[in-house]
């Protein structure tokens, strides 16, 4: 997003020198413009430093992400951070969990969440045990009972 600042110029005016001639001399203004909340501004000054500095103020703004100053409603600020609070607890960008995310709805066809499915589906897939025989998971077990005081040694 950028600031502009535009030279305008103006109606003439008149100014008569001292020699007694008539001079038309043209007038400027200076015009910022930048888009904010979804609309464009543009605010005219007639002094350029003034302009610079309004122009200045602005791109900061932008630039230190004043939400305000993005083509953002209230009501979409609210979404954004929610989901990158969500994002950030999950440990990836917005970007990409929106992209996981986003293929699932249609597969759902609204017969569960997302959220519903991935816990159904781990439930049927539990994770692998460790591949051991008979005798050694039983002694794995007396052991871990032993362990926590649930059973006394044989």
């Amino acid at each position: 997003m950028t600031v502009k600042t535009y030279r305008v110029r103006n109606l003439f005016y008149t100014v008569r020198l001292k020699s007694g001639k008539v001079k038309q001399v043209p007038r400027f203004s200076y015009k910022v413009s930048y888009f904010a909340e979804g609309q464009r501004f543009q605010k005219l000054f007639a002094d350029l430093a003034e302009a610079k500095a309004h122009a200045q103020k602005k791109a900061e703004d932008i630039n230190q992400g004043n939400l305000k100053a993005l083509p953002f409603g209230p009501q979409e600020v609210q979404i954004f951070t929610t989901a990158s609070h969500y994002a950030k607890q999950a440990g990836v960008s917005l970007d990409l969990l929106a992209k996981e995310y986003a293929p699932m709805i249609p597969l759902l066809c609204g017969k569960m969440t997302s959220l519903e499915a991935i816990r159904d589906y781990v439930r049927q897939n539990p994770p692998e045990f460790p591949k051991m025989s008979l005798p050694e998971a039983v002694n794995e077990t007396i052991l871990a009972r032993t362990k926590d005081g649930t059973e006394t040694p044989i």
